[in-house]
């Protein structure tokens, strides 16, 4: 239950996860609330999935993204989901996860969204 590639990148006081490819169980993939985690623990607790380039999650992937919403939010912080295409959207609303993680479809709006919760 591993994704192929994470990738990070700082923007400001938000950390963007670059998801890529399918879920394997390589020896060299990464689960993502592993990489959530060690975020938290540095400090980092306003977390920006990155979904652009998956094109869809099955029940392993929804498991990963939960682990690493809760981690998130019991250090208090937020990780929400950007790039969700509609293969995406049909399991997060199906799991009733649409409910529990904000999503948007662009980077630069959930970007914009941590922003407007400062206020």
């Amino acid at each position: 239950m591993f994704w192929t590639q994470i990738e990070e990148r700082i923007l400001g006081d938000v950390v963007v996860l670059d998801l890529r490819g399918w879920m394997t169980v390589s020896e060299e993939s990464k689960a993502l609330a592993d990489t959530v985690r060690r975020l938290v623990l540095d400090g980092r607790t306003r977390v920006l999935l990155n979904l652009a380039h998956v094109p869809s999650v099955d029940s392993l992937g929804i498991g990963d993204i939960v682990r690493a919403f809760t981690i998130a939010q019991r250090a208090g912080g937020m990780l929400k989901l950007c790039g969700v295409n509609a293969r995406i959207r049909a399991v997060l609303v199906e799991t009733r996860l649409i409910d529990v993680v904000d999503s948007f479809e662009s980077e630069q709006s959930g970007l914009d969204s941590f922003r407007a919760s400062d206020h």
